[in-house]
C-alpha cells in the first residue's frame, strides 16, 4: 500500500489494520526503506496499526541486506511489530540470516520456475502454465 510517490498510504494501511488486523505489509515496505530511516518507517507504519511487515531490507536478497535487517528487527521489536525475512531465504543461507539479522520470522524461497522434472512435481496434473512449483525437498531442507 504505497502512493504515486512510493510513500506509505496511510488512509489504506490504517483501514487494513481496522478489517483485517492480521494483514501483512509486504515488501512495500523495502521501497520506503530506501529512502526513510528505519526506525522512522517502523513508527510509522505502527502508528497506523501495521503489526507485520515482510521485507528483504530493500535489496534482491536478504543476505545483501543484513544490517538493514537487523536495524529493522530491532525498530520492529521496540515498535511491537513482527517481522518475516525475504528474499531468496533457503536451506543454504538461513542459518547464517538469522545469526546476522536476529529475526525468527522467514519467508523461504522453496519453488522453482517452470515445471520441474516429474519426480518433483506435487500436482502431477498439468493444467496450469508454467509458474513457480514447490519443490518438495527444498521445503525438507528448511
Amino acid at each position: 500500500a504505497l502512493t504515486a510517490d512510493d510513500e506509505v498510504d496511510a488512509p489504506t494501511v490504517r483501514r487494513l489494520a481496522r478489517l483485517a488486523p492480521w494483514f501483512v505489509f509486504h515488501r512495500a515496505i523495502d521501497e520506503v526503506l530506501r529512502r526513510r530511516p528505519v526506525e522512522e518507517v517502523v513508527a510509522d507504519l505502527a502508528a497506523l496499526g501495521a503489526r507485520r511487515v515482510l521485507s528483504s531490507g530493500g535489496a534482491s536478497t536478504a543476505l545483501a541486506a543484513v544490517d538493514t535487517l537487523a536495524a529493522l528487527r530491532i525498530a520492529c521489536a521496540r515498535a511491537d511489530v513482527e517481522l518475516c525475512v525475504a528474499g531468496k531465504v533457503g536451506p543454504d543461507n538461513l542459518l547464517d540470516l538469522l545469526t546476522r539479522t536476529g529475526a525468527s520470522q522467514f519467508h523461504a524461497a522453496s519453488s522453482v520456475r517452470g515445471l520441474p522434472d516429474d519426480d518433483l512435481l506435487v500436482d502431477r496434473t498439468r493444467l496450469f502454465p508454467p509458474e513457480p512449483c514447490v519443490v518438495p525437498d527444498k521445503v525438507r531442507r528448511l
